[in-house]
């Protein structure tokens, strides 16, 4: 019976987690790992899409990673000790030390996330809404002192408190936070409110407001573009092919990518200290499915909208997954030599007026990378073709 008094409380049976369900929390931390590795390598490798707001969510992703590796530790020591039948108050734990690293660095990178969440909408709030870029840019200075400052703050004070440790899983998935086997319940739950739960809600609340006003504030007037058209031409080649404001729209879903994936933790948690009774089993278990699932992939989801906010990345990787395709078709090049020409003769052909290349009857996706349907060799070099537009003689037949 989980009620917030001042007594010292005896924990219930800790919450059983299955072997599928702690490989799948495994996989979705390995997969953030990858998707913030992609986001920290395509912003160093690329400078054509450096943007202020891309610079904020690089930094978003450091505590989303930090995240991610905490949570795959924290989750890879509860499969070993349950194996051994060690989960539990008073049983012999020779991996606290472990525990209690972890549960600092996830709690302050969580906090950190958090903290630049809101940073974010803030930020595209001031450049989309209020045309205010200078201003938004000198505020990430504030943004590093709140996003990294207060956390650290409040998990130097935990860790003097000797609060930080195993909460066997009673609300969290397997990694440790909050240590339900000292004190009080009221203590308890007052820090796990101060390291995290309490900024939760207020964060979900403000990048609501903040993802509105930004899109209340889409619209853009023919000046408007214009203004955009003139600031493009001014950065030259090596610019993004879309205007900052453009991918901005992108990223201003982040936070609420934020609040879908951490709010069933959120759920979980107050559902445990409010309700006199404990949670049913299938209630319980559903919710930590789902906060398993989201507090550990909030990286890899911010690598999909970070991909999605630049076509010049785009680009790049469906060159690479192109070049990698033909580096594995070594033993069969003939295959890479027709696409590649294929290519070049829909570049040539889309010079003459009236060409359309999705209605070509050779036409294929480049996705399904199929072998045209013409033999390889029957196709003149692309530099015998006449180089004047629309001449009909010149065009090919298949």
């Amino acid at each position: 019976m989980i009620i917030v008094m001042n007594t010292t409380v005896e924990p219930e049976e800790p919450f059983g987690i299955p072997t599928y369900f702690a490989i799948l929390v495994i996989v979705s931390c390995v997969f953030s790992i990858i998707g913030g590795a992609v986001i920290m390598l395509s912003y160093m490798c690329l400078p054509q899409i450096r943007t202020a707001a891309r610079r904020l969510v690089v930094y978003l992703t450091v505590a989303d990673l930090l995240t991610a590796i905490g949570n795959l530790v924290g989750m890879t020591r509860y499969v070993v000790l349950s194996n051994e039948g060690r989960i539990g108050c008073g049983k012999v734990d020779d991996l606290r030390e472990i525990c209690v690293v972890q549960s600092a660095l996830t709690t302050y990178s969580a906090m950190c996330s958090l903290f630049w969440t809101v940073a974010l909408a803030v930020y595209l709030y001031m450049n989309i809404a209020c045309r205010d870029a200078w201003r938004a840019r000198r505020s990430v200075l504030y943004c590093h002192i709140v996003s990294w400052g207060i956390p650290g703050v409040i998990v130097l004070t935990a860790a003097i408190g000797n609060v930080l440790g195993d909460d066997l899983s009673e609300t969290t998935v397997g990694w440790c936070w909050i240590s339900t086997c000292s004190g009080t319940r009221r203590r308890q739950v007052v820090w796990m409110l101060g390291t995290g739960k309490a900024w939760e809600p207020v964060a979900g609340i403000l990048a609501i407001v903040f993802f509105v006003l930004v899109k209340c504030h889409s619209p853009m007037t023919p000046d408007r573009r214009y203004t955009i058209h003139l600031n493009r031409d001014d950065v030259g080649e090596n610019a993004d092919d879309e205007p900052e404001d453009g991918a901005n729209k992108h990223l201003a879903i982040i936070p609420i990518v934020f609040i879908v994936l951490r709010m069933w933790g959120t759920i979980r948690f107050f559902l445990h200290v409010t309700d006199d009774n404990p949670l049913p089993r299938a209630t319980d278990g559903f919710l930590l499915v789902l906060q398993g699932i989201g507090d550990s992939g909030q990286g890899f989801c911010n690598c999909i909208i970070f991909c999605l906010s630049s076509r010049k990345l785009n680009e790049y990787f469906s060159d690479w997954c192109t070049n990698c395709w033909c580096a594995c078709k070594r033993c069969c090049p003939s295959i890479c030599r027709e696409y590649k020409d294929l290519e070049q003769f829909h570049k040539f052909m889309s010079s003459n007026r009236g060409y359309d290349r999705s209605q070509s009857s050779d036409y294929t996706s480049h996705r399904s990378m199929v072998v045209p349907t013409y033999q390889y060799g029957t196709m003149p070099p692309i530099t015998e073709l006449s180089s004047t537009p629309g001449d009909p003689s010149r065009r090919l037949s298949f």
